[in-house]
């Protein structure tokens, strides 16, 4: 689309069709943190949940997401140079990266339950037409649910604030937690842990406070009103000697005695955290190793496929049914992921995997060379899938060598293998083999002219006969000594 028809069509969910106000002097509201990010509820959700969220997060935004065209078979063809695809690259919005706004969306999924991935300037308005370019796209947290919309809270640019407002569920993508019922189920395991991790910061904030949690015995019966307000006047008069000297110094008198109480009534508390925490990780596939970097390939795979992956397809799914048409869906088009196989292998493996690509033509020198952080090569063949572990050998035309010879690359590999060709077994000999009779011009191009023999005398015994004549395989009757041509004998 050129310039004119861009601006001409421009739709953006912050602005009306009106005419574009005038530029105030003012820059908006300032924040000390990003407030896109920032959500407008509050969790419960401490510290050793936190960093769960924040590793599945991270996990899913490192992986690929990609615009792209795919064969009859749903297989990747190439990537689509489209705006939507510098969203999920390279630019979301004014302020997100398209991987921080999936580590974003990730996050806000898992707290949740559910998130909103909406447009918020395209081309055209999507909620009058089908066919429309996405320019910028942001999370929103949904407030309330209606039949064909939802209510967002989403941060304005413009004004710099967070703002309440409708979204067409036809253009909004909708991804709710695959593991909802683990993670944000009323009565789910995570949401006891919330309960019992928020019980534990109370007492650990009363532990922490300025009380003393002591008793003071005084030497005199406290039952009558008087006597208590005597005590209370001197407990008063012992917090002031406190207050007031720079070491926390009091003096008692000689009768008066002071019991501390040196830590809190013990409870299970702690105990059955650690029970529910170890019940979610098995339920959700984390293991210690996994969270401290010590995980084999064997958890690392495990933790992919029960966790990351359902992720990524739920993302992928929603994006593409709702911001790829029927007709674009129906020519190819499609939101895809990738992983990186080489991103947590260790560097003793890379090599052995590299060979592996490379002999079996699955990917070029100059791909394995980005892999692992290497510019690409000047050499033309490093662009070419080919196995270096197989001699090149120039191409030749030997469609007009006779049957049987072997060409030179033949030559040559048995010559290093170090191997004779076969011989084909011999034939039988013709004494065993049974007389068949044979032209003249067959006999002759199997066995070339026979020589011609000196006339001997008529009187010729059986005995004189040679036996070991071949001519006499092919005839029944004894040769006549007028019989001189060779072609006689097979009459």
């Amino acid at each position: 689309m050129d310039f004119k028809n861009r601006i001409k069509h421009a739709w953006n969910a912050f602005m009306g069709r009106d005419p574009t106000p005038e530029q105030y002097q003012d820059i908006g509201v300032g924040y000390s943190s990003p407030p896109i990010t920032q959500s407008q509820r509050s969790y419960t959700d401490r510290s050793i949940i936190n960093s769960i969220y924040n590793k599945i997060a991270r996990d899913v935004a490192v992986i690929s997401f990609v615009h792209c065209r795919t064969d009859k078979n749903g297989n990747y063809v190439e990537a689509i140079k489209s705006p939507l695809q510098e969203c999920l690259k390279v630019e979301a919005n004014l302020d997100q990266t398209g991987p921080a706004l999936i580590q974003d969306a990730v996050t806000r999924m898992l707290k949740q339950g559910t998130v909103a991935i909406v447009p918020t300037d395209c081309d055209h308005n999507p909620d009058e037409t089908g066919t429309f370019d996405i320019y910028q796209i942001q999370c929103a947290d949904i407030l309330e649910w209606y039949p064909k919309k939802i209510k967002v809270n989403i941060w304005n640019p413009i004004k710099g604030r967070h703002e309440e407002r409708f979204f067409e569920k036809e253009t909004a993508a909708i991804v709710i937690n695959p593991m909802y019922d683990i993670m944000n189920e009323p009565n789910s395991i995570l949401q006891r842990i919330n309960k019992k991790l928020a019980l534990l910061d109370v007492i650990d904030n009363e532990s922490a406070s300025t009380k003393l949690n002591m008793i003071v015995q005084v030497p005199y019966n406290t039952r009558s009103t008087m006597k208590q307000d005597y005590a209370n006047r001197r407990i008063n008069e012992i917090e002031e000697q406190l207050a007031d000297s720079p070491r926390g110094i009091a003096y008692m008198d000689i009768n008066e005695k002071l019991i501390q109480l040196s830590r809190p009534l013990e409870n299970n508390l702690l105990e059955h955290i650690k029970y529910l925490m170890d019940t979610y990780k098995q339920q959700l596939g984390i293991s210690d190793e996994l969270l401290n970097g010590q995980a084999n390939e064997v958890i690392w795979n495990n933790y992919v496929t029960s966790i990351i992956e359902p992720i990524c397809v739920a993302l992928t799914l929603e994006m593409k049914r709702k911001w790829l048409t029927q007709t674009a869906r129906t020519k190819g088009q499609s939101i895809v992921f990738f992983k990186d196989p080489f991103r947590y292998v260790p560097t003793t493996e890379i090599a052995k995997i590299a060979d592996v690509f490379s002999r079996n033509q699955i990917m070029t020198p100059n791909e394995l060379r980005q892999k692992v952080g290497m510019p690409p090569s000047d050499d033309p063949k490093a662009d070419e899938l080919n196995n270096a572990n197989m001699p090149d050998y120039p191409e030749a035309d030997y469609s007009m060598m006779p049957e049987g010879t072997m060409v030179p690359e033949e030559e040559q590999y048995m010559e290093d293998q170090n191997e004779v060709p076969e011989e084909e077994p011999p034939m039988a000999e013709e004494a065993e083999m049974e007389p068949q009779e044979m032209t003249p011009e067959e006999f002759i191009e199997r066995y070339g002219a026979p020589k011609r023999k000196a006339k001997k005398s008529k009187t010729k015994t059986k005995e004189s006969n040679d036996s070991g004549d071949m001519f006499s395989l092919f005839s029944n009757e004894e040769s006549s000594d007028d019989e001189d041509d060779v072609f006689s004998l097979f009459k």
